[in-house]
């Protein structure tokens, strides 16, 4: 039995072309559970995605976040390590900050506790949103067993991010 692979290859290629163009432009809004349990035909969580553990690893879900929201893969590929290394390694235009802004990757050092979720191995999310009062609204996979989470950390809380990697949009 022959397989034709060409039209869904086609389509995969111009869903990438036009979600990476939508996404930078105009940004994308906070994911629903539902929209999110489509990971595995979101390109940018699947085949695009570098980490193994796909699924509920924070690493792979912030990754996956950023290239969907237009970020630069370049910068983002300096991050390919545990979420506690993510501030020291990040490189090409990536900086670490101690304010946060939408789109900013929320970092959390090895250090870091809330609730036992992270251990040593550190934790990283993806701001959505920083609300007038200085919370932030974040999203994130495994902080809570879930492999998608969105929840608001008040500035000040015991779990506040160690720090906020920004990273260059994909054009600039």
């Amino acid at each position: 039995m022959k397989y034709d692979l060409k039209a869904p290859f086609l389509a995969a290629i111009i869903l990438l072309l036009l979600s990476s163009a939508v996404f930078a432009k105009e940004g994308f809004p906070v994911m629903s559970r539902e929209e999110f349990e489509r990971w595995p035909e979101i390109p940018e969580y699947s085949c695009m995605n570098p980490f193994p553990y796909k699924g509920a690893n924070c690493t792979w879900y912030a990754h996956g976040r950023m290239l969907q929201l237009g970020y630069c893969n370049d910068a983002l590929n300096t991050m390919l390590s545990n979420a506690c290394d993510w501030a020291d390694n990040a490189a090409n235009g990536a900086a670490v900050k101690r304010a946060p802004k939408p789109g900013a990757i929320a970092y959390w050092d090895g250090d870091a506790d809330f609730g036992g979720a992270f251990g040593h191995l550190g934790h990283v999310a993806v701001v959505e949103e920083v609300r007038e009062n200085g919370s932030i609204l974040v999203s994130d996979s495994s902080s809570s067993g879930d492999n998608y989470n969105v929840y608001e950390i008040e500035p000040g809380e015991e779990r506040w991010p160690t720090a906020f990697i920004i990273v260059p949009k994909y054009n600039e």
